[in-house]
């Protein structure tokens, strides 16, 4: 689903009387112009529909200790989330759903985890995490129908997917985007702590 701009030369086969091509190079340029431009539109019709803010409104508890997670089984981000969250020492009840995190799968599952949270109705919000990557594996998260479903979510959806520099439209649209899945571990446990500590005052 990606497009590409190659440089190719035109070889013939003569043994079997067959042309082919061989890529001698590729434009990174064209691949990554393309993709900013494809999100620059989804963005404005997101934006158009009023969609940008909607999940930012949504309340996050107090004390969120049921968390909805979405990512891929066995990955370090993954590993990292969870194991940021029992070093804090606090109750945290993790409900799981694996998705695809980079491909062509992605945005479907990815909605579908969302959907099933929102019905399932046991968590206090839900925390999309996946580890670092290049530009064109990140791109995954600027689908329109994934920024609407994160957007349209009853539950407070935050965002950790591993990229400093680079912002998707699944973190713009969502309650909060933490820049990775350690962050988003954090960003929990600093909000219990908080409540604690104004507890204690």
């Amino acid at each position: 689903g990606i497009e590409v701009r190659c440089r190719v030369e035109v070889d013939l086969w003569a043994k079997a009387g067959r042309y082919q091509l061989r890529v001698r190079g590729i434009d990174p340029t064209y691949t990554l112009g393309r993709l900013a431009q494809n999100r620059r539109k989804i963005l404005e019709r997101l934006a158009q529909r009023g969609l940008m803010t909607k999940n930012k409104e949504r309340p996050l508890p107090l004390v969120p200790l049921r968390i909805g997670l979405i990512g891929a089984k066995g990955s370090a981000g993954l590993n990292d989330f969870v194991t940021h969250l029992r070093q804090s020492g606090f109750a945290f009840d993790v409900r799981f759903v694996n998705a695809a995190m980079q491909g062509s799968q992605v945005e479907a599952d990815v909605c579908a985890g969302i959907r099933y949270f929102n019905r399932d109705g046991g968590v206090d919000a839900i925390v999309i995490t996946r580890g670092g990557g290049a530009a064109t594996d990140l791109s995954w998260f600027d689908r329109e129908k994934l920024g609407e479903t994160i957007a349209m979510s009853g539950l407070p959806v935050l965002t950790g997917l591993g990229h400093t520099h680079d912002t998707s439209v699944a973190d713009l649209v969502a309650h909060a985007d933490l820049k990775t899945p350690t962050d988003a571990a954090q960003f929990l446990v600093n909000r219990v702590a908080a409540f604690l500590e104004g507890l204690s005052d």
